[in-house]
């Protein structure tokens, strides 16, 4: 649930404005065949941070946070390669939120006027 500006101009000097709740659902990132999703689970405060919708059956395979955590405490060499692959989704994921959110913002209040 989001809060809109809507406004109602009857004319140039008297505008009306006022917050409205407004749901809309914003697609951020899509995760393609063999990509990860779920990863904030094994970094920071450990919940999740985000929905996940499926468009088509799909197969899912799930890992518990902490088993991995386990494995990576007991063997770094396969902790250290997760976690860099890890960095590297987050920083495409955070460039394609950074991105959406713009858009987002340019569309709610008239881009083409900022």
């Amino acid at each position: 649930m989001f809060k809109v500006l809507k406004t109602e101009i009857e004319y140039e000097e008297a505008i009306q404005a006022s917050m409205v709740d407004e749901e809309k659902s914003i697609v951020i990132d899509t995760v393609l065949p063999d990509q990860i999703f779920g990863w904030a689970s094994l970094v920071g405060p450990k919940r999740r941070t985000v929905t996940v919708r499926c468009k088509e059956t799909s197969k899912v395979i799930a890992f518990a946070a902490d088993d991995l955590l386990s494995l990576f405490a007991a063997d770094h060499y396969p902790g250290y390669v997760v976690m860099k692959k890890l960095g590297d989704i987050i920083a495409r994921r955070l460039k394609n939120r950074t991105d959406k959110l713009i858009e987002t913002w340019v569309e709610a209040f008239d881009g083409d006027a900022i």
